[in-house]
């Protein structure tokens, strides 16, 4: 499954194995649900500030919009698995604020929030796992396969960042972006 935090430092938790949506409340640490049923298994989460939304992906390559409330919104189906998704910085070009999703066919897709339309942005590899943007509005991608982690840019251009050993499974960049966990 994927973690994301919301405008409250809440843990929102994509159920991996489950198609429903949860989070874990700081305030208590008690595990609330934020919505039920989704069609398929939910794979990633990530929390949209701009619009106080929670895009959700799917192992059938639905992409949905769900608010705190719980109700959820088919935006688009990007027809791969949705390993992780994640929000573009504002300054990511003509993608900022888009939701930038990771796809199992190695596809890292920008989709418009507002419409669903897609843009392609990369193809780096095969079995993309995660994807997330740095504090400086880099977009960072890891490869579970080769352990490869990659830098994206906004024009699609992909660049080799480092690489590690194959089966990470996940990224994420320091606030003082000096660090990256994988």
């Amino acid at each position: 499954g994927d973690i994301d935090f919301d405008d409250n430092c809440d843990i929102v938790v994509a159920g991996s194995g489950s198609n429903d949506l949860f989070k874990v409340l700081r305030s208590n640490q008690t595990v609330q649900t934020v919505s039920l049923n989704y069609p398929t298994s939910v794979l990633s989460v990530a929390y949209r500030k701009s619009n106080d939304s929670y895009y959700v992906g799917l192992s059938s390559g639905d992409i949905y919009r769900t608010t705190k409330a719980g109700a959820k919104t088919l935006l688009v189906d990007v027809g791969n698995q949705a390993n992780s998704l994640t929000v573009a910085p504002v300054g990511f070009g003509a993608y900022g604020d888009f939701i930038i999703s990771a796809e199992d066919n190695g596809q890292i897709t920008a989709i418009n929030p507002s419409n669903g339309t897609t843009t392609l942005l990369a193809t780096p590899t095969s079995n993309i796992s995660d994807v997330t943007s740095g504090p400086d509005g880099t977009l960072y991608a890891v490869a579970h396969n080769n352990g490869v982690v990659y830098t994206i840019s906004a024009a699609g251009t992909v660049a080799t960042y480092t690489t590690t050993t194959a089966g990470m499974d996940g990224i994420v960049i320091a606030a003082s972006n000096a660090r990256m966990f994988l």
